[in-house]
């Protein structure tokens, strides 16, 4: 065997030996098949659509009064109310282990004594999915009084509330929230400023 006879053979062997080590060290596919499996559980969501809710409130009334009124001695007061009861429509997109959102439509009720107390609520929320049960959430919200004493003086006030909520099933929901509006009215030389705060449980349907 002459030299060139062995120098083809030893570059034929060599080639042989990085094609093996090449195809040994390439990513096999069922990595790719577990960072697009990975990739969809991030992005599943607990529920998505429009949903009815069914809210009842646990509220406290502040009313702060200043100007004529006050003068006269009446400054206002705080008020736990009665009863509390409200219905909500919406819509929620709540991924898991992602940022979603969740926006409603509230008309709810309070009575104090025999003062009725009715309130048309807008609220934007940003939420985060913890897991496939349990989701968080925080926003602002845009209220109104449509009934009680000067509603119509009153302007409508901003307020926020933040919360927990838990999907019982794919169409079933419950949320704990807290939450806080302000609404101010000025009359006949008087300033009132009404603050609502309070908890609230509502059971969400989705359809």
């Amino acid at each position: 065997m002459n030299l060139r006879n062995t120098m083809s053979i030893l570059v034929s062997y060599s080639m042989a030996s990085f094609s093996m080590a090449s195809a040994q060290a390439a990513p096999r596919p069922a990595s790719s098949v577990s960072t697009t499996r990975a990739a969809q559980v991030t992005t599943e969501n607990l529920t998505e659509g429009l949903r009815a809710s069914l809210v009842i409130p646990t509220w406290e009334m502040n009313l702060d009064i200043s100007g004529r009124q006050k003068a006269k001695g009446n400054s206002g007061g705080r008020e736990t109310a009665d009863s509390s009861l409200g219905i909500g429509i919406g819509y929620a997109k709540l991924p898991i282990r992602d940022i979603g959102y969740l926006a409603n439509a509230s008309f709810l009720q309070s009575n104090i004594q025999s003062t009725t107390f009715q309130f048309i609520r807008i609220d934007g929320n940003a939420t985060y999915g913890i897991n496939k049960t349990v989701y968080l959430k925080s926003g602002l919200n845009l209220t109104k009084m449509v009934r009680g004493p000067i509603n119509d003086k009153f302007e409508p006030g901003l307020g926020y509330q933040l919360g927990a909520g838990f999907q019982v099933t794919q169409r079933i929901s419950a949320d704990l929230t807290y939450g806080q509006s302000t609404e101010t009215a000025t009359t006949q030389g008087s300033t009132y400023k009404l603050m609502v705060s309070g908890f609230e449980v509502a059971v969400n349907g989705s359809f």
